[in-house]
């Protein structure tokens, strides 16, 4: 199928002189689409190079320049037939040989460029036009046309300015099997087998516009192609490789280029063509760190549809596939690490006369990748929050499939530019070489108190191992019992809330427990059956005793040698000059029956009168009798140390209990067991008032509370 549209500009170019006939300038068109699936891998590379096909003999270099070439194009009638042409980007109209300043400025307006050239966007940078040599030599030395070319004169109907033209051309096409072997050095090998049918129809158009002048054309542009169609891929594989080394090996080959088709036409004594081919790549990327091996089939299918238009700085449109991956058996031997990804890709191409002057071209790529991930040592985290790293090991094999879909533009003068869209991905399966659960460096990590106590909850931080090389959200189950919190993590995540989950429960008796963390896996069984198992001491719940005091009194500097042993309340005071003499409080209490570690003591005394501050308690190596003790005989020498403030706060801000309050003291740090305690309680208040606290002979005894761990 083939159609040709033009419409024109009838504007005379600037600065000719136009005297005469014409002929018809040089179109072509580009670009491409195709979408073919095949095997493995994953492209970023380039996609093709000028020298990867040598110039066809129809296209002779004659010379070049910054920014400019100068081409000569056989026709295909013989050999003695051809048309020179220069080949201009923006970039190479100051350095052209042969064109005078007026030219020059002429070609800066074919570009669309005005005064301001300083700053070019990429898609007027990329542009080339083409300029045939003997046209523009008789426009600047005489004005005119030379008399050769005006019979060509007719063959169009613009005979000024641009003038704009398409060209259609649709082809059916199928492919291709392909066997490789492939030895890499360093002791590494391999084959790879794909056998892939494809079949589709695609349909180039190309869309480009020209220049005449006295309905002559001399240039020509090409604006730009659009590719659209459908394709079919049916077809399978199998990659096998084996390596003894620690080092990446990449290697790519061209399998065949096979030329669909070709359109010929020429404007005037100008020669067009396009060749339209199907280059078909496969590649291979290794990476050992010790030694493996991995045998590895796919099968894959595709259908659908895709549309592109190219210019010469982008590539946009679309496309709708239906696909499916499935995975064989896979087979492998390894020491420790190996990667392996096999890859393939088919790109529908469009030349301008040679891929090395103007091409575009889309395709697809696919590819499988098996990857064999192992560890050994302990540089992997503390799964139990011990201060100490586990030593873990793995060995894990997964494989992934995929494909990709790409654009490349490229050819004379311009740097080749590449897209590429992210297709499907497929995850092929994942297996543990060690057996299940074997990997013990993908268990989960379970962080957390080492010891708690019957009837308290404890809890615990969940998260994978820092090495955990896979990203994607998995789930887990603790066990004995139920236990609460969200039983999944997510290692990729950049949210720290998502990489650890909070889980906690009680345990009402004591004991030891045996805590297992057991994971799920993700979405795709990758890690499932690995478990991380620690202990957990369950102590029995504390038990508090209250001791009543064994005996009180209160001793006064006042009445050195009264006895206040009987009294109901035990009077507190501080020394003051003057008149004013100081007041102090003894006690005593047994303690038995601690069967523990003591953990908590309170000491509780009731205030019956004003406001209480300023308190100290000491510790007393003495005891002393309710009945006798008095100012003169007290243990003072007996001091074994204060205990401190009450409250132990500073003394910038002594605490003050209201009237009628329970005060209480910690006095663990000297009740330590069993045994008969004395201490004293003593006053740095200057309030000239009594202070006042129930005795063991009132309703409000003090008392003492003992709490202690059992063993």
């Amino acid at each position: 199928m083939m159609s040709t549209e033009m419409r024109h500009n009838q504007r005379p170019p600037r600065g000719l002189r136009l005297r005469g006939p014409s002929l018809r300038t040089a179109i072509a068109a580009l670009a491409l689409v195709c979408l073919a699936i095949p095997l493995q891998g994953q492209l970023n590379e380039k996609t093709t190079t000028a020298d990867e096909f040598a110039l066809e003999p129809r296209i002779q270099p004659l010379t070049e320049g910054i920014g400019w070439k100068l081409l000569r194009l056989y026709d295909e009638t013989g050999a003695d037939v051809y048309e020179d042409f220069y080949f201009i980007t923006p970039a190479g109209i100051d350095n052209l040989v042969g064109f005078s300043e007026e030219s020059k400025a002429e070609l800066w307006e074919d570009f669309g460029v005005g005064l301001e050239r300083s700053v070019l966007d990429e898609e007027t940078t990329r542009r080339v036009i083409l300029v045939h040599k003997e046209i523009h030599r008789g426009l600047e030395d005489t004005g005119t046309v030379p008399e050769l070319y005006t019979r060509h004169a007719s063959v169009q109907e613009g005979c000024f300015g641009w003038s704009d033209g398409t060209k259609t051309e649709s082809w059916d096409f199928d492919a291709w099997s392909e066997n490789q072997s492939f030895d890499l050095g360093g002791n590494v090998t391999g084959d790879l087998s794909v056998q892939l049918p494809i079949s589709g129809e695609a349909t180039l158009e190309a869309r480009y516009r020209y220049k005449s002048a006295a309905c002559i054309p001399y240039k020509f542009e090409l604006r730009e192609t659009r590719f659209y169609g459908n394709v079919n891929v049916l077809g399978d594989s199998l990659l096998n490789v084996t390596g003894s080394i620690g080092a990446t090996w990449s290697k790519e080959w061209l399998l065949m280029n096979p030329k669909l088709g070709r359109v010929n036409f020429a404007i005037g004594p100008i020669p067009v063509w396009i060749d339209f081919r199907l280059p078909t790549y496969a590649g291979l990327d290794l990476g050992f760190e010790l030694s493996g091996s991995v045998d590895f089939p796919t099968v894959f299918s595709a259908q659908g549809q895709f549309d592109y238009t190219c210019t010469s700085s982008t590539c946009v449109g679309g496309h709708t596939f239906g696909d499916s991956f499935d995975l064989g058996d896979v087979t492998t031997s390894v020491e420790l690490t190996a990667t392996a990804r096999a890859w393939a890709r088919m790109m529908l191409r469009a030349e301008l006369y040679h891929s090395s002057i103007v091409f575009a071209e889309v395709g697809a790529s696919g590819f499988a990748e098996a990857e064999l991930w192992g560890y050994y040592g302990n540089r992997c985290g503390d799964a139990d929050g011990d201060g100490k790293n586990e030593t873990v090991r793995a060995l894990a094999l997964s494989g992934n499939a995929g494909y990709d879909f790409h654009a490349n533009l490229g050819g004379l003068l311009v740097p080749d530019k590449e897209w590429t869209w992210k297709g499907g991905r497929y995850f092929l399966g994942w297996i543990d070489l060690l057996g299940s659960g074997g990997s013990t460096a993908l268990a989960p990590m379970m962080v957390g108190p080492a010891v708690s106590t019957a009837g308290d909850g404890v809890e615990y931080e969940v998260s994978m191992r820092p090495c955990y090389p896979y990203p994607d959200k998995l789930d887990f189950t603790v066990n004995p019992g139920t236990w609460n919190g969200n039983m999944s993590v997510e290692p990729g995540s950049s949210d720290p809330t998502k990489n650890t989950s909070e889980v906690s429960r009680g345990f009402s008796l004591p004991g030891t427990r045996t805590l297992k963390v057991t994971s799920l896996g993700d979405n795709r069984g990758v890690g499932a059956g690995t478990i991380f198992t620690r202990t957990l001491d369950v102590l029995p719940k504390p038990v508090t005793v209250t001791f009543p005091t064994r005996s009180d009194a209160y001793i006064s500097e006042s009445w050195p040698t009264t006895n206040y042993g009987k009294t109901t309340q035990l009077k507190l005071r501080a020394a003051k000059t003057g008149t004013r003499n100081a007041n102090a409080i003894l006690m005593s209490f047994y303690v038995s029956g601690v069967s523990g570690p003591v953990t908590d003591v309170k000491l509780r005394l009731r205030n019956n009168a004003y406001l209480l501050k300023d308190v100290k308690v000491h510790k007393m190596c003495a005891g002393f009798s309710e009945y006798y003790v008095n100012y003169n005989n007290a243990p003072w020498g007996y001091a074994c140390g204060e205990l401190g403030h009450w409250f132990n706060l500073p003394a910038a801000s002594w605490h003050t209990l209201a009237l009628d309050q329970t005060i209480e003291f910690d006095n663990t740090l000297f009740i330590d067991g069993n045994g008969v305690y004395t201490i004293a309680l003593v006053s740095e208040e200057e309030d000239l008032d009594w202070r006042r606290i129930f005795s063991r002979e009132s309703s409000y005894p003090p008392t003492l509370e003992v709490t202690y761990q059992p063993e």
